[in-house]
């Protein structure tokens, strides 16, 4: 959900993480935080997501963006996730 320059929503991953997003939009950067709230592996991600012009061949409903940070399960982990409006 994006209310005015602010993005939140749910996190899951394939691997059956979760946890909440919080992102900040300014102009056509969000500033993203992922924290991971799966039990007995916590951790905070964080990236920033450039936002491009959309054309007939792009989502609109989708947002990709590369993430790092650290967790209790497994240390310091990077990343692609993939935003999708709902």
């Amino acid at each position: 959900m994006q209310v005015a320059d602010e993005l939140v929503g749910a996190y899951s991953s394939s691997t059956c993480a979760i946890g909440s997003i919080f992102g900040l939009v300014g102009g056509n950067v969000a500033s993203i935080t992922i924290n991971m709230a799966t039990p007995g592996c916590s951790g905070k991600y964080s990236g920033t997501a450039i936002i491009k012009d959309v054309s007939p061949q792009t989502n609109p409903e989708m947002m990709s963006f590369q993430y790092k940070g650290p967790t209790t399960c497994g240390g310091n982990e990077s990343g692609t996730a993939t935003l999708t409006k709902k």
